[in-house]
């Protein structure tokens, strides 16, 4: 294969892979109880069941959010989660009574989706698909109210919700959400750092129904038994394209990604390219290194730097990237630690560059590659080193920041 079709296929590889961490478990096996209860509840017996399908009584859900930050696997868990819910089919209700179809879960991908009636559009009969301007959003609600009792639908997922609206209108999203919990089925809906802020300014009466029950899916620490147990399959499944030391390929993988999974993908991938251009079939520590520094990864670098410093000073460096509630002190300081090391290990590195001769600097750039800058010509004039300090707390995190503010 080209370097480009070879990453390709390495990357379409890692996507395949789904290891949950404990957290992320915890909240599957969740959604399995509500389900559960929820059918348990609502379908007692077959008469009652024929009873529902004819009331058309409904009662209102409190939904459930689930957030994270982009990339951190909140659609891969719907995924994981749709394949461990019943599949669907068909059952006998009684005499008398023709089989009916049912469906345990209902999935909506709120992209692209303006509006409550597009979002419903797929659970319309085909004949009816078409005739959306002519319908009310009250017909297709009530529709689609009686269609999910009558399939047994127990759980409704709304995926990348943050997506439903731009700018600030929170009103549209509350309404959008408030429309859906109507529907009297189990609802969980998925949204990013944004969103959430958007819907604490909420009035309270919003609040209390959209924000009572926040689940919060986490990047795996570098110490998590999960990280390690992801960064061993990424190796299995690369069939030798990784030949890195497995400890060291998990620090530094986790230094330059965050633990957040996409970015571990698109960084494997960039640093593969990396690796056939210097003549080679596998991925070495110094093209993860290369690879973090190239233009392809430039924005997420940027984003990893950012989350590095918001875990480590406390405060929001950008909306998107903050979480805006509060997080367990024993999540907070895990994560402050190991922002701190990364920290320390990104300082670090910089003043021992600092520190080398013209010589030096030359051997490094012939052991690295082309991927790194050029070094000084001999004309150009080196400026001395001031004496060094011992680095402190503050003076480490101010070299950090002129670091993510150079490499902007």
């Amino acid at each position: 294969m080209s370097a480009n079709m070879a990453s390709a296929s390495l990357v379409d590889t890692l996507r395949a892979i789904y290891i949950p961490s404990e957290s992320a478990c915890g909240l599957i096996g969740e959604l399995l109880e509500i389900a559960l209860r929820h059918s348990t509840g609502s379908y007692p017996s077959n008469d009652a069941y024929l009873r529902g399908i004819y009331s058309g009584e409904y009662s209102d859900v409190f939904p459930l959010c689930l957030s994270g930050v982009a990339g951190v696997g909140k659609s891969q868990l719907i995924k994981a989660l749709r394949r461990l819910m019943p599949v669907d089919g068909s059952f006998d209700p009684g005499p008398g009574v023709s089989d009916m179809a049912f469906t345990s879960m209902w999935e909506i991908n709120v992209k692209d989706k303006k509006g409550i009636i597009p979002m419903l559009t797929k659970f319309l009969p085909p004949e009816k698909q078409g005739e959306n301007r002519r319908k009310t959003v009250d017909q297709v609600m009530a529709y689609c109210r009686k269609k999910a009792f009558r399939e047994g639908v127990s759980l409704l997922v709304a995926d990348e919700f943050q997506f439903y609206t731009s700018g600030d209108a929170s009103a549209k999203l509350a309404e959008a959400l408030l429309n859906l919990s109507t529907l009297g089925v189990p609802m969980l809906y998925v949204a990013n750092y944004s969103m959430l802020q958007k819907l604490l300014g909420r009035p309270q009466q919003d609040r209390q129904r959209l924000m009572v029950n926040p689940r919060l899916l986490l990047p795996d620490l570098l110490g998590d038994d999960s990280w390690r147990e992801y960064v061993e399959e990424c190796v299995r499944v690369s069939s030798g394209a990784i030949n890195i030391e497995i400890d060291a390929f998990c620090e530094t993988l986790h230094v330059y990604t965050a633990g957040i999974k996409r970015l571990c993908i698109l960084l494997l991938g960039i640093a593969y390219k990396h690796s056939r251009a210097r003549g080679a079939v596998h991925i070495g520590l110094h093209d993860l290194k290369s690879a973090y520094q190239s233009t392809e990864y430039a924005v997420n670098k940027v984003d990893v730097e950012i989350i590095c410093r918001q875990n480590i000073t406390g405060k929001s460096g950008r909306a998107d990237l903050w979480c805006p509630l509060a997080l367990p002190q024993s999540t907070a300081l895990a994560f402050t630690a190991s922002s701190e090391k990364k920290r320390d290990e990104v300082v670090s590195e910089q003043l021992v560059r600092s520190s080398l001769t013209l010589k030096e600097k030359n051997a490094v750039k012939a052991l690295e590659g082309s991927h790194v800058k050029k070094s000084v010509n001999s004309g150009d004039v080196i400026k001395l080193r001031e004496p060094r300090k011992a680095p402190t707390v503050e003076s480490l995190t101010a070299s950090l920041q002129r670091l993510i503010e150079r490499d902007k």
